[in-house]
């Protein structure tokens, strides 16, 4: 397969996987499988990145005076990512993160 120019690398990342006719389902499962775990796990770590990154200025938020603070929205940004946590298998993260919201509602 010609894509016309070369794909270029980046950071180390496949972009491409060949599974060549006449191989066997083993071995194409074998190239697969790290591949698509690892794309898995870059899009997991982004994704938690920019929930933690919201959390942050909504806490910051919540510092400041003039009504900035909401907690609706934290709420919802701390509940999405307790059950991003929990579907990735994370149980005693997503616990943690409900916890967390609690004490936030206590002290509000």
């Amino acid at each position: 397969v010609s894509f016309g120019t070369q794909p270029r690398a980046v950071a180390g990342r496949e972009r491409l996987c060949l599974l060549a006719p006449g191989t066997t389902a083993d071995s194409q499962a074998a190239s697969v499988v790290p591949l698509l775990r690892a794309c898995m796990d870059r899009s997991l770590a982004a994704r938690w990145t920019a929930y933690d990154d919201e959390l942050r200025r909504l806490e910051l938020g919540r510092g400041v005076g003039g009504g900035s603070w909401s907690f609706g929205a934290f709420y919802l940004v701390k509940e999405s990512l307790a059950l991003a946590l929990a579907s990735a298998g994370l149980f005693d993260d997503a616990l943690r993160q409900y916890r967390e919201l609690e004490v936030c509602l206590q002290a509000s």
